[in-house]
C-alpha cells in the first residue's frame, strides 16, 4: 500500500510540466473517490455497563467518496463518506462507516496545495458477536495535499484522525487516504 502512496506523491512531480493553467484554486464543484488505509486506536468497546475486549490495534482498508465546493481561492466545504472499514479482532469484527461535513483551508494555490481540514458528522459501528451496534457524532482533524496533473484532475493524499463521541466514543481511528477529484 505504501508503494501506491509513493506513486501518488511522486507522479505529479514528473507530470507537473503538463499542467500550464494557473487556475488551480478557482471556485467550483468537485467530486472524488479514495482508497483508505486506517488503523484502529481502540481496544475496548463499551456499551452502558458492558465491556467488549477487542484485542490489539489492527489495520484495515476502505473506500471514501467526497463532493464539495471550493470558494474564495483558499477554502472548500465538502460532504465526505468513509466506509467498508472492518477491523478484525480476536473476538469480534467491527465495521465502521461515517458521513460528515468538513472544511479545508489551502495556504498555497499552485500545482501543489497542502491543506488543513476539520469536520463533524455521524459515525456508525456494527460489532459482531453481540457487541454494540450504535452511531453517534464524531469530529475529524487532518492534513493533506492536492497535486494537480491537469486543471480538472487533482490527486490527493490525506492523513486524518477521527474521534468518536457518545455511544461509539471508543472507536477512534487514524486514516491515510489516496484518491483523485474531478473539478467541474
Amino acid at each position: 500500500m505504501f508503494r501506491w502512496i509513493a506513486v501518488a506523491v511522486l507522479l505529479p512531480l514528473f507530470c507537473s510540466c503538463a499542467v500550464t493553467s494557473t487556475e488551480y484554486s478557482r471556485s467550483g464543484i468537485y467530486a472524488g473517490a479514495s482508497i483508505i488505509g486506517s488503523a484502529s486506536i481502540f481496544s475496548v468497546v463499551r456499551k452502558k455497563n458492558e465491556r467488549f475486549d477487542l484485542g490489539d490495534t489492527k489495520w484495515t482498508s476502505g473506500v471514501g467518496l467526497r463532493a464539495g465546493y471550493r470558494f474564495l481561492d483558499r477554502l472548500a466545504v465538502e460532504l465526505a463518506y468513509e466506509g467498508a472499514q472492518t477491523y478484525k479482532f480476536h473476538d469480534a469484527d467491527v465495521r465502521v462507516q461515517s458521513i460528515g461535513v468538513q472544511g479545508k483551508f489551502f495556504p498555497f494555490t499552485g500545482v501543489f496545495q497542502p491543506y488543513i481540514m476539520g469536520g463533524v458528522g455521524s459515525l456508525s459501528a456494527d460489532v459482531s458477536d453481540g457487541g454494540p451496534d450504535d452511531s453517534d457524532l464524531f469530529w475529524r482533524l487532518g492534513l493533506g495535499m492536492d497535486m494537480y496533473l491537469l486543471e480538472v484532475l487533482p490527486l490527493f493524499v490525506e492523513f486524518d484522525y477521527t474521534a468518536a463521541t457518545g455511544d461509539v466514543d471508543a472507536l477512534d481511528y487514524l486514516a491515510i487516504m489516496v484518491g483523485a477529484y474531478i473539478r467541474f
